[in-house]
């Protein structure tokens, strides 16, 4: 029976110890974003109402220095900045956020970040610049929605300021 403790505890503290590596015991909740909603204030505006409809949560936002310089090494690695997001960041996430263009259409960007994430099988929302959050799938983001922007489209887009396109509304 000793012999069994023995192997038993040190199995349980690795076990424990591999989940806890993987795990956070704090949520993070991916918020996805076109860049020219980047420092907005509709931004500023809509945390809080993400922060409030989703207590307990950490809200991962990607407009932080850290995030910069994972873009900056990851283009240099691999020419693509944005695996820098698939590979080290949204794998951690449990559920993602996301905002569209004012509009309804999605940039590039956010709508393969919701795809990404749809595949790991966590939920996602999104959010309007208004602050309204319903809960989605990237099915009714590309067929109900404004569409997907291509790429350069996105880029065009990004021209302009967030709280411009939410003017022109």
């Amino acid at each position: 029976m000793r012999l069994k403790k023995i192997f038993l505890f040190p199995a349980l503290f690795l076990t424990i110890g591999f989940w806890m590596a993987g795990c956070s015991a704090t949520p993070k909740l991916y918020f996805g974003q076109p860049l020219a909603a980047y420092n907005s204030k509709t931004v500023e505006r809509i945390l809080p109402v993400i922060q409030n409809n989703f207590p307990g949560w950490h809200i991962e936002n990607p407009n932080q220095p850290k995030h910069d310089e994972g873009v900056r090494r990851w283009q240099a690695k691999t020419g693509n900045p944005m695996d820098y997001y698939y590979t080290e960041v949204l794998p951690t996430m449990r559920g993602g956020i996301f905002l569209p263009f004012p509009d309804g259409a999605w940039s590039a960007g956010a709508y393969s970040e919701a795809v990404f994430l749809e595949g790991l099988g966590v939920p996602i929302w999104k959010i309007t610049h208004e602050g309204v959050i319903e809960k989605t799938t990237t099915e009714k983001m590309r067929l109900w929605d404004n569409g997907i922007l291509s790429v350069k489209q996105t880029r065009e887009r990004n021209k302009t300021s967030y709280d411009e396109w939410v003017k022109r509304q």
